[in-house]
């Protein structure tokens, strides 16, 4: 995947498990995103995320979290599960308001059946990186960051400036 981060994912007949090793950007948000809303929305499985060995998640891999977070909440499933999220990661998700639409926990104190999953599904599958082209980077972009607003609105401060380069790109293009 470069950039030293990998996604590996596997599925269960309940969940979509993805292991994210190294860094969540907007590099591997895409294909972190088509592989949930293939895997996990359309196929009515939980998703669980696998942080152990995540360094961290810049502001667009949060957003695509919430939304996807949204997706799972108009089809009545449970909420993402995050697992063994660093204290770092946590506080950025805390601040961004993405807390609020995921469950964070360690792998200790998930449910037997994620622990189980967790520990016993390999997950040899990785996702590759897809090329986007600039239009359609700054769309995933742009709508990551707006989620990150309509879930906590104290991130339009935050995120003003980003939304309105990115409106920009898009309308240019």
């Amino acid at each position: 995947m470069g950039d030293d981060s990998n996604l590996l994912v596997s599925e269960s007949e309940k969940f979509a498990l993805v292991k994210l090793i190294g860094r969540g950007t907007f590099k591997n948000s895409a294909p972190f995103k088509e592989f949930i809303e293939y895997a996990g929305v359309s196929k009515g499985k939980c998703l669980v995320l696998d942080m152990t060995d995540c360094v961290n998640l810049d502001s667009t891999f949060m957003g695509i979290v919430a939304g996807i977070s949204g997706h799972y909440s108009i089809k009545s499933l449970p909420k993402p599960i995050l697992i063994n999220v660093s204290e770092k990661t946590r506080d950025n998700l805390c601040h961004l308001g993405v807390a609020s639409v995921v469950n964070m926990m360690t792998l200790s104190e998930c449910p037997e059946e994620i622990r189980n999953l967790v520990e016993e599904t390999p997950v040899a599958d990785e996702l590759e990186l897809k090329d986007l082209d600039k239009l359609s980077q700054a769309e995933m972009m742009l709508e990551a960051h707006e989620k990150l607003v309509e879930i906590h609105e104290k991130n339009v401060s935050e995120f003003q400036d980003v939304l309105d380069y990115l409106r920009k790109r898009v309308e240019s293009q």
